[in-house]
Parts: C-alpha cells; structure tokens; sequence
C-alpha cells in the first residue's frame, strides 16, 4: 500500500471537519466565516503541500525506463511463449529472440 497518499487522504478528510457547512453539521470555522463551506478548498490545498515532499521522499524510481524491445534491458519473456516457428523462449532475452510473424 501506498502509505503516504493513504494517510493524506484521511488527513485531506480530517482537516475539512471545522470548515464544513452543511444540513448535518457546520463547523466552527465555516460558522464564523458567515456559512462559507469551503473545506475542499482548505483541504486540497493542505493536502498536496503535505503529499507532495512526503511522496517525492519515498518514491522509489527505477534508475533508467525499461521500454519494450530495448536492446540493453534484462526483460525475459514469460515461460513457456514461443515465436511462430516453434522455437522455445525461455530464458533468453526479449533482444534476442526472433520476431513474431502475424
């Protein structure tokens, strides 16, 4: 799971509690406010400044993008697919293999 964004969501819904103003409730903050229901405002904007340096912290990216049929990549085929001559591919590398023939 991706625990940084799920906990910026419960916050994002935490944090809109005192500027809400609806039938059910009205916050404090939207009361004082003269019934300005702007809790999605407040929580958008205090949910990304809180996601964004927390996300870019933890996210892991890979060194370099693996593209499909890329010369230098390690990416094997799976077990099992052959091409339209028969011919087993296990093990052996995406560059390496012969070209399907439709």
């Amino acid at each position: 799971y991706n625990w940084v964004a799920l906990g910026c969501y419960v916050m994002g819904v935490v944090i809109q509690i005192p500027f809400l103003n609806q039938a059910m409730y009205k916050g404090p903050i939207a009361v004082a406010l003269g019934g300005a229901d702007i809790s999605w405002i407040v929580s958008l904007i205090v949910t990304s400044l809180v996601y964004y340096p927390l996300a870019k912290k933890t996210m892991n990216v890979p060194a370099r993008m693996i593209f499909p049929g890329d010369k230098d990549s390690s990416i094997y085929r799976k077990p099992g697919i052959s091409t339209t001559s028969g011919e087993p591919l296990l093990g052996k590398r995406l560059s390496d293999a012969p070209p399907y023939s439709a």
